[in-house]
């Protein structure tokens, strides 16, 4: 899950479809933040077997980096958390 949110999109030859629009629109404001969420949350989901995510974000840092977790619950019950 954590590759599928630092991907960009069109960054897979295989299938350039995958990935966050970073370059799109997530970085040009205070409404950046919700929506960088809710695209991480949309990219765990397209991982196999995951059936729910939730997404906390951390940043923007002093170098102007974001980061975050995702808690994810899998389709068989499980739940993890990732970072990335």
């Amino acid at each position: 899950m954590a590759t599928a949110v630092r991907t960009w999109l069109g960054e897979c030859w295989y299938d350039t479809s995958l990935g966050l629009p970073y370059d799109s629109g997530i970085f040009n404001g205070a409404s950046s933040i919700p929506l960088l969420r809710a695209q991480a949350e949309q990219a765990a989901m397209t991982v196999p077997g995951v059936a729910a995510a939730q997404c906390v974000l951390i940043g923007p840092r002093a170098d102007r980096s974001v980061g975050g977790v995702i808690a994810v619950t899998l389709t068989t019950g499980e739940t993890q958390s990732v970072q990335f």
